[in-house]
């Protein structure tokens, strides 16, 4: 298993990581080809493919800030669902750094999203309770109520007020220019 770092879509990974992408989070949560096209090669954006048997097996797309790492993108091929590869994936990246990372879910309403608050939790995350809204990737979409998810501690009013005010912005941007 490796982890490459993509930084343009003409990679010839891109477009089995796209079609990933696009199968496992609904198109509110999701970014149009055209602004992940800009995105993709930002400094602090990391557009992450995880290859086995030259194939791409899971996605990791991130963002790297001063104070912390937020996740925005995990997932997993359905052949690869269940064998433990996102835990391995999750594991391998939180032992690269000390900085904090965070990553947003949806509220417990149903089993699914239980199960994916369980998955992080089994990974030591904390789930926190502080009111956080995702901008929306589209123009004219709406913000989801989401909550955040913290490694390795609950996180604090000034680090949820630091990740809204200065990193929002950034991983936003096409949304919250206009």
């Amino acid at each position: 298993m490796k982890r490459i770092r993509l930084t343009t879509t003409q990679n010839p990974y891109f477009d089995s990581a796209w079609s990933l992408y696009q199968q496992a989070f609904p198109e509110a949560e999701r970014r149009l080809l055209e602004t992940q096209a800009m995105v993709i090669n930002h400094e602090r954006f990391h557009c992450d493919v995880i290859i086995l048997d030259s194939k791409v097996v899971s996605i990791l797309f991130w963002w790297n800030f001063d104070q912390l790492r937020f996740v925005e993108h995990l997932a997993t091929s359905p052949a690869q669902r269940g064998k433990g590869l996102g835990a391995q994936i999750l594991n391998q990246f939180l032992a690269e750094s000390d900085i904090p990372v965070i990553l947003e879910v949806e509220k417990p309403e149903e089993e699914l999203q239980q199960r994916r608050i369980n998955f992080y939790q089994r990974l030591h995350f904390q789930l926190n309770t502080h009111f956080h809204q995702q901008p929306p990737y589209q123009p004219g979409g709406e913000p989801l109520e989401l909550l955040l998810m913290s490694y390795p501690s609950s996180l604090t009013e000034k680090a949820v007020r630091f990740f809204h005010k200065e990193c929002q912005p950034i991983i936003h941007f096409n949304v919250l220019m206009d």
